[in-house]
């Protein structure tokens, strides 16, 4: 017999998640590091768990200084002001731990979907439109393979610029110029540059681009499957964007991946990635996918 939940007329509280919960937090924010800081929301008649929150252990650094977060309430007890109320205590933690003037929501959300219209509800709006791609190695080489050699041979590229494979960088140094321009957790990425557990980035696939022995860019892959490697991160340093770099590094990710028996990659991009996206389209790319990046203002105050 499912349970009956009366928020309106018990309520509900608020606390800090403790070791004990941690079977709870689980089941409702699956996708959340363990080093995330968490929160519970409690019926107050049942002393059940109707809701939890959490908060990254690492921020995002543009547009604004802030964490990413996940909020679940369970259907019976949405429209109650549990969502907001779990908000407000992540404001609040965020603030302290980071001085934080926005939340963004840890996971994408697909356009157009109901979850989408949950996290509006607790106001947060649309920040970045994520395409996911697939794309063919096969149209890279001819493509992008002499591009690369007329910016050699008119000295657009650099002397002292090479690309290596991830394995010959420091991963230390790797991962602070991912949380630089990217953002991320720093547990998570720290355990795939080390090559542990699902998701780690491939050593040999990934490359690393250098110049004057400092890192510019790096292209972070992971195998799915056999023939298809998924890229994790793009990332150029902004004042080499939409140049050169980019399409040097995506080019010989690729030639590592064909060499390594890769048939297609899948990669994002995000709606500044017009250079990308634009010869996505020419090299005979798809969009399969379409997510959306949710963020909201500290300052903010919306009601559930």
């Amino acid at each position: 017999m499912a349970t009956e939940f009366d928020i309106r007329r018990y309520g509900f509280e608020v606390r800090a998640a403790a070791e004990s919960d941690a079977r709870a937090v689980r089941m409702l924010l699956p996708k959340m590091s363990q080093s995330a800081t968490c929160l519970l929301a409690i019926d107050r008649h049942q002393h059940l768990v109707i809701g939890a929150a959490a908060m990254t252990s690492s921020c995002r650094n543009q547009p604004l200084l802030g964490p990413g977060v996940a909020i679940e309430v369970i259907p019976p007890c949405r429209r109650h002001g549990v969502g907001t109320t779990l908000v407000a205590g992540l404001e609040h933690l965020a603030r302290q731990a980071f001085a934080a003037t926005a939340l963004y929501s840890a996971q994408r959300v697909d356009q157009d979907s109901a979850a989408l219209e949950g996290w509006q509800r607790l106001g947060f709006t649309p920040l970045d439109t994520v395409e996911e791609h697939v794309l063919p190695v096969d149209q890279f080489e001819p493509r992008l393979g002499p591009l690369i050699e007329r910016m050699r041979a008119t000295g657009r590229i650099p002397a002292s610029a090479t690309i290596v494979p991830l394995y010959r960088v420091n991963p230390a140094a790797v991962l602070q110029f991912h949380l630089d321009h990217l953002g991320g957790d720093r547990g998570e990425l720290y355990r795939k540059l080390r090559g542990r557990g699902v998701g780690a980035f491939l050593p040999r696939h990934s490359r690393v681009l250098l110049v004057d022995d400092q890192i510019k860019g790096c292209l972070l892959a992971h195998r799915v499957t056999k023939q298809r490697v998924c890229i994790d991160a793009n990332i150029v340093d902004p004042q080499l964007r939409g140049g050169w770099a980019n399409v040097w590094l995506k080019l010989e990710t690729l030639r590592a991946g064909r060499s390594l028996g890769a048939r297609e990659f899948t990669f994002t991009t995000f709606d500044h990635y017009t250079d990308t996206r634009s010869f996505t389209s020419k090299l005979a790319g798809t969009t399969v996918r379409t997510t959306v990046l949710m963020v909201r203002s500290i300052q903010q105050h919306n009601s559930d």
